[in-house]
């Protein structure tokens, strides 16, 4: 846990914490005491870094946040069992809610945290079964992304909500609020996953293009450049290409259309 949540050591990086940050803000702003929230957020941080880990697994990601992703690091067993653990955990944690608000709140949260757990785990088998299509419509990924990110994300939003006593419509709209925040979250992680900057980010950007995972800029890029189209039908992508790729993805007005798309779910 300490490792991967970079804990323990001031060098290595910890992760944003947004996502128990917004579950905070949002029962801050019900006008509730934002402490009462912390066994939800911790609860929303351990999955969220469950699901890293697992994602590590299923996406041969080597590199998280600046280091040796945890299987690794100590192997594919052993990167499976410390995700279990840390989603076990999760609901531990998210018990300790019975001492701070009620255990009808307690339920409820936790009820929530396990509905968000499956959407994450159905926008994981989108994301993958992606990889083997040729093709994905914009729509489909905004229905892949809205279970593989924005769950979690409006999970935040609506369980601050919840803790602080909201009402069921009250509730909803600290959900669609996170849902949007999530979805435009989401679709600037895949501007990255082209055009960041490794040293920024903690792991390659040249991933995404290699594994031709359908992340918008590659489906739009798909739909939209030829160049780029015959090059995604290799069976393989040359790994000496992918800078040359993502310089057609922008001279084709693709990286244009990707912000254009965060801009619309941020307005």
């Amino acid at each position: 846990f300490l490792y991967h949540l970079g804990l323990g050591d001031d060098k290595v990086k910890q992760g944003k914490r947004l996502r128990p940050f917004m579950t905070l803000l949002c029962c801050s702003g019900t006008g509730t005491d934002w402490r009462k929230a912390l066994p939800a957020a911790a609860a929303i941080e351990l999955i969220h870094n469950f699901s890293l880990i697992h994602d590590d697994i299923e996406d041969n990601g080597k590199i998280r946040r600046g280091k040796d992703s945890v299987w690794i690091k100590w192997g594919l067993a052993q990167g499976l069992n410390a995700g279990d653990a840390m989603f076990v955990s999760a609901f531990d944690v998210i018990q300790q809610l019975e001492s701070e608000t009620t255990v009808g709140i307690a339920m409820n949260a936790s009820k929530l945290l396990a509905k968000t757990c499956g959407k994450l785990t159905e926008g994981q088998y989108l994301d993958i079964d992606f990889e083997k299509r040729k093709k994905a419509s914009v729509n489909e990924y905004l229905t892949m992304i809205e279970g593989k990110t924005a769950a979690l994300i409006s999970c935040c939003t609506k369980m601050g909500a919840l803790i602080g006593g909201l009402s069921e419509d009250d509730q909803e709209i600290y959900f669609q609020f996170g849902r949007s925040l999530g979805i435009a979250f989401q679709i600037y992680d895949d501007w990255l996953g082209v055009w960041g900057e490794e040293e920024i980010m903690g792991k390659t950007s040249t991933g995404d293009i290699l594994e031709k995972k359908k992340t918008l800029p590659i489906i739009l890029g798909i739909e939209n450049s030829e160049r780029f189209s015959r090059e995604m039908q290799a069976p393989v992508v040359d790994p000496l290409k992918v800078s040359k790729l993502a310089n057609w993805l922008s001279e084709d007005g693709i990286e244009q259309l990707t912000i254009d798309a965060f801009t619309q779910w941020t307005d």
